[in-house]
């Protein structure tokens, strides 16, 4: 029987049937003006079915799909493309109305059990009709075109671009996407949609087409090995995930002594309960930092009092004034900020804004700085923005001016942000000049609206623009050279995407009637085909055509990270790319170098945000930024140990947040030299005069707590750590204690204590590690006594929150506790701390490698014990830590390798993922077909 002779028996009542699923929304148009709109096929286990017998039940609409179950529509043989609603093929019809000229871009998803068509593709034809009648079986052809469909086993991602028009008559009622194929049967053709893993779409008008269409080529070289530094660890006392850094650097218009490139901020969200956000400042290039705490507050383990907070952090840096922003979530009640001009040292009291904008239910927010003179208010400089987005709803985008208030916003300007990125502004003296940049994620879409900043607050000023259709993942993540070029980074199935977008491109150059953000290239897959699983994308630029990527990845498992076994081992990883802009037939160049010089983590992990059932302890980030000289620096969460891992099976706990910075590889600027800098290995100094509390410019510096090095080797069959002090006499360490404890951040002070703190990884899986952490200490009461101790964290020595004291689940961080099964001594020699214990003790060996190693000098309460009073936790209380006054820089240590300072970097770290084929070196492309993967909300 002929579709036509079926179509005809069809009633008019069975059209309406099939449309009243549209009767909640009017139908929807399309004009040639309009932003991109993105429209999801949906359907059900009937469409085959119905698309011969009965009413079409396959239809599309702009909801995205939210189950797993895909429907399918299968080719029942070669079907005449002309032939409107032809049930040998598949279509799909749904309400529509209005004119319609334009590109339309399908991202739909086939497959077929045929190994020939596997093989060699299918060819096929994409049809648009308008005003489909049931009964006739007629409709108005508006667009055809002919293509090759992609195949494979499983969905396998196509994208289709066509042309559509609907000439002097508009679309009254109805519009149908119909595919045919003129191959037989037997390559079973299949159409998949309606999955999150299969979420088949249109998008009307088409995204930009790329120059060439085609990728870029890549090339991973050998050359130029890209290292890090041993990890400084951040806080010895606090877990944080989600970190997020800003490195200082100067620009030109840097005012005098506003911009210093050894300051460097780390921000984490810590304790909703507690309303606790976390922000820390490094004075040495990020070698060693410190918290930044109001002591108004000091419980709550935060630089200012006046507002909420324990939900997501952010901070950011204006490069010209200097100053420093500070957001955080007030759970996601609402978003506040705090401004400082004197870099973290204050956060005046009416520069503490509690509410930014009326709205609730607000997620995940953003800083961007702009630099003076570009735009202003009624008068007030605008310095700033601070974005966030009430999810689905909009992106708010609210300015900040020169006195550090928020001018708030009465709606969002960017409507409907499933999950917003980093925000950015052009503050480069090129074309793009005072040109704003919002990434987002929506309808399996990455985003970027744009828009001038004087124009920043009006709905109307924004335009929103395609990077891609790939069902980006987790954070859309983009970066500014210093020029004014945009580079977009994005997490697609379980590879890196990467894209960018020209700004002298005359479509994206707004001095040639472009606009920014406009024209992006065609993505690529940039991390190496070694790493099977990445997730954590994170990018910064420096100078033209000069970024550098920062992500977690692991060579243990291919897909996405959700999948990833419990024996999976994860490592942080940065690639950097000197030719990022490279087209055509020059391919771009990618150096990739590890970060951690240990696994970070073990097992899966979540990217399905606060939705998650699986792992989400690392969270859902890191960060990474540029120095002075183009070094990259990274930070990282580390929670590879047994006290964050009981088994493998087990919920891991929060991590540690580590900092590393490039030693080796390409700067990011173009004026430095290649990046080569001398690591010591065994032992780091430390400046003098740097242990001041409180700490800030103004605080005294405690000479008994001021740390001059510290070193860490194999003596015989001992571990011994050397900690070198400028006064380690009695009587100043009993004057430093009483001035600590007069300064008011800590109650019940009792003692002054030294930690050196160590990280061990072995090649073998153990109760679902490769390492643990470890310490050797010695206290100082106010009594004159000294003790000297050890142990490895674990169970006795995690702090507690007094809101859940008791609960054995609360760990957010840890004391230095002793272990009564370690043996330890210990002596005081000049001004030096000598801390002794047998290797084995630690279960060491020679030629062992002991990772981050770093001494803290803090000040506290007494040391608890696991029979605390109730109300008196000690120094396991979360309120009431030991808090560091001074740190020495990390270094790593070779056990039975003497101290040595001129020693460098032992291994390439990336060397075992880098084949040194000469084909590398080169410049053969390794070019991979994107990976498509589940889209998940992140919180």
């Amino acid at each position: 029987m002929s579709r036509r002779r079926l179509v005809a028996s069809l009633t008019a009542t069975a059209l309406a049937t099939m449309l009243a699923g549209f009767a909640a929304a009017p139908p929807t148009s399309a004009a040639p003006s309009d932003p991109p709109v993105t429209y999801y096929f949906h359907g059900g286990p009937t469409d085959n079915v119905t698309s011969v017998t009965t009413a079409p039940t396959a239809t599309f609409d702009k909801a995205a799909p939210t189950g797993t179950q895909p429907a399918t529509q299968t080719m029942k043989g070669p079907g005449n493309q002309d032939s409107a609603g032809n049930f040998l093929g598949a279509f799909w019809l749904g309400a529509f109305s209005g004119p319609l000229k334009d590109d339309v871009e399908l991202n739909w998803y086939f497959m077929s059990p045929n190994g020939e068509g596997v093989a060699l593709g299918a060819t096929a034809d994409v049809t648009v009709y308008a005003d489909y009648d049931v009964d006739a079986g007629t409709a108005r052809k508006i667009g055809q075109k002919s293509v090759v469909l992609t195949l494979g086993a499983g969905p396998t991602l196509n994208v289709t671009r066509l042309t559509v028009d609907t000439g002097a008559t508009p679309i009254a009622s109805n519009l149908m996407i119909q595919v045919t194929s003129s191959a037989d049967t037997g390559q079973a053709l299949t159409a998949v949609y309606n999955s999150t893993d299969a979420p088949s779409r249109f998008v009307i008008p088409a995204p930009p087409a790329a120059a060439g269409g085609q990728p870029p080529a890549v090339v991973h070289a050998a050359d130029l090995p890209v290292a890090f530094s041993a990890a400084s660890v951040v806080s010895p006392t606090f877990f944080g995930a989600e970190p997020q850094t800003t490195m200082e650097r100067p620009v030109a218009a840097s005012l005098p002594g506003a911009i210093d490139p050894n300051r460097v901020f780390i921000d984490w969200p810590a304790d909703t309960a507690l309303q606790s956000g976390q922000l820390y400042r490094s004075m040495d290039g990020g070698d060693t930092f410190r918290q930044l705490v109001d002591k108004a507050c000091a419980p709550r383990q935060r630089p200012n009092c006046a507002s909420g907070g324990g939900g997501d952090t952010e901070n950011e840096v204006n490069p010209v004034t200097g100053t420093l922003f500070f957001g955080d979530q007030e759970v996601v009640a609402q978003e506040a900020l705090a401004t400082s001009l004197d870099h973290g040292d204050t956060f005046p009291i009416q520069q503490q804004i509690a509410a930014t904008a009326p709205a609730t239910g607000v997620d995940r927010q953003w800083l961007a700085p702009l630099a003076p003179g570009i735009h202003d208010v009624g008068g007030q400089q605008i310095h700033g923005f601070y974005t966030y987005h009430v999810p689905l709803v909009g992106q708010y985008i609210v300015g900040i001016t020169a006195g550090g208030l928020p001018i708030p916003q009465p709606a969002p300007q960017i409507a409907g942000v499933e999950q917003s990125g980093q925000v950015r502004v052009d503050n480069t003296d090129g074309p793009g000049r005072g040109w704003i940049y919002q990434p987002y994620r929506q309808g399996g879409n990455y985003l970027v609206a744009t828009a001038a900043a004087a124009d920043y607050a009006s709905a109307a000023g924004w335009q929103v623009n395609t990077v891609a259709n790939s069902n980006p993942t987790i954070f859309p993540w983009l970066s500014l050279d210093s020029h004014g070029n945009a580079y977009a980074v994005w997490v697609a199935g379980s590879a890196i995407n990467y894209s960018f977008s020209k700004i002298d491109d005359p479509a994206n150059n707004p001095t040639l009637s472009g606009r920014p953000g406009t024209k992006w290239s065609t993505p690529a897959v940039v991390d190496p085909p070694s790493i099977g699983s990445v997730v954590f994308p994170e990018i910064i630029a420096g100078d033209i055509g000069r970024v550098a990527i920062s992500y977690d990845g692991t060579v243990d498992h291919t897909g996405t990270p959700d999948t990833a076994p419990v024996t999976a081992k994860w490592d942080t990883y940065v690639s950097v790319l000197t030719n990022a802009m490279a087209e055509g037939d020059q391919p771009i160049e990618v150096r990739t170098g590890k970060v951690s010089h240990r696994p970070v983590h073990i097992g899966t992990i979540c990217t399905s945000g606060t939705t998650c059932t699986g792992d989400r302890s690392l969270l859902d980030m890191i960060d990474l930024g540029v120095d002075a000289d183009g070094r990259v620096g990274v930070v990282f969460t580390d929670n590879n140990s047994t006290f964050q891992t009981t088994s493998a099976t087990a919920a891991r706990g929060g991590p540690f947040v580590h900092f590393a910075k490039q030693v080796a590889g390409p700067s990011l600027l173009a004026s430095k030299p290649t990046v080569a800098v001398a690591v010591q290995q065994g032992q780091r100094s430390d400046r003098p005069g740097d242990a001041t509390w409180p700490n800030a410019s103004s605080g005294t510096n405690l000479s008994s707590l001021d740390e001059l090095g510290a070193s860490l080797a194999l003596e015989g069959a001992e571990l011994v750590a050397r900690v070198k002090l400028a006064d380690a006499s009695s009587d100043r360490m009993t004057t430093d204690l009483a001035t600590y404890a007069a300064s008011g951040y800590s109650i019940n002070t009792d003692r002054l204590q030294y930690v050196v703190r160590f990280s061990t990884s072995r090649d073998n899986l153990t109760a679902g590690t490769t390492g643990d952490v470890f310490h050797l200490s010695m206290d100082h009461k106010a009594d004159g006594t000294r003790g000297f101790f050890g142990g490895k964290l674990d169970a006795n020595d995690g702090l507690q929150s007094p809101l859940f004291e008791g609960v054995a689940w609360f760990n957010g961080g840890t004391a230095y506790h002793r272990d009564a099964a370690i043996s330890v001594t210990g002596t005081v020699e000049g001004n030096t701390l000598v801390i002794r214990a047998p290797a084995s003790a630690f279960g060491l060996v020679t030629g062992q490698t002991l990772y981050s190693v770093q001494a803290f000098a803090m000040g506290g309460p007494r040391e608890s014990t696991t029979t605390a009073a109730a109300g008196d936790l000690g120094d396991r209380s979360y309120s009431n830590p030991m808090r560091p006054v001074d740190v020495t820089p990390a270094f790593d240590a070779v056990l039975g390798t003497p101290p040595d300072p001129d020693a460098t970097v032992p291994e390439v770290p990336f060397g075992p993922l880098l084949p040194v084929a000469a084909a590398l070196l080169l410049g053969a492309a390794v070019v991979r077909r994107h990976r498509s993967r589940l889209v998940r909300d992140v919180g």
